[in-house]
């Protein structure tokens, strides 16, 4: 949510809550948490009207929401899926978001899961130790620790097939990943935001993920 601080200025703040249950179920009580996003001092629009971006252009009411959308997306360190046909720009919202967050002077990393070999593209993103596989005569850091952090951009993230999205859900819930061939385990620290111009729910429908 966005409110005006004291003196009129802009913040937003990340707000959780959570349901307290007894064994049996019953509500006893709610716990409610508030966090300020730094992110919000990169809004640049004048008050009361919409923000915008240079590199985008658009006027339409469409577009305007998608503005204000991307202020309050950049402020958080939330993972992003951006949907939407080939050639719509999903790329350049993506490095946008990266670009007016607080990560903005850390690494944007851009990975198209769709131009890599399956069997290249595990160890592009997790990184390799030496002997791993045939051909692996060093060890390699992948794009997870690449982008340290920054941001990592998945392009196409509808490609990956279901094994590897296993591994990637791992990553995403835990915020650790080993390389392969490895048994270290090393922190996640970058934001994902991946992108699609697959239906995925329609895809889960028909098996297909």
């Amino acid at each position: 949510v966005r409110i005006l601080k004291k003196g009129g200025k802009r913040q937003t703040i990340l707000v959780n809550a959570g349901v307290l249950r007894t064994a049996t179920g019953k509500i006893r009580g709610a716990v409610e948490t508030f966090r300020p996003l730094a992110g919000e001092v990169f809004f640049n629009g004048a008050e009361g009207e919409p923000p915008g971006f240079d590199q985008i252009i658009g006027r339409g009411k469409g577009m305007q929401r998608i503005f204000e959308m991307l202020t309050d997306i950049a402020a958080s360190d939330a993972n992003v899926l951006i949907t939407g046909e080939s050639g719509t720009g999903k790329d350049l919202i993506a490095r946008t978001i990266h670009e007016h967050s607080s990560r903005r002077d850390k690494p944007y990393v851009a990975v198209n899961c769709s131009a890599l070999a399956e069997s290249l593209l595990e160890s592009e993103l997790f990184g390799h130790e030496k002997a791993a596989f045939t051909g692996a005569t060093g060890t390699k850091i992948g794009r997870f620790e690449m982008a340290r952090g920054g941001t990592l951009f998945l392009d196409e993230i509808g490609e990956l097939k279901p094994e590897l999205q296993i591994k990637l859900l791992r990553v995403l819930e835990n915020h650790e990943f080993e390389r392969v061939g490895g048994t270290r385990t090393l922190p996640m620290e970058a934001r994902i935001i991946s992108a699609t111009n697959k239906s995925l729910v329609q895809l889960l429908d028909k098996g297909a993920m």
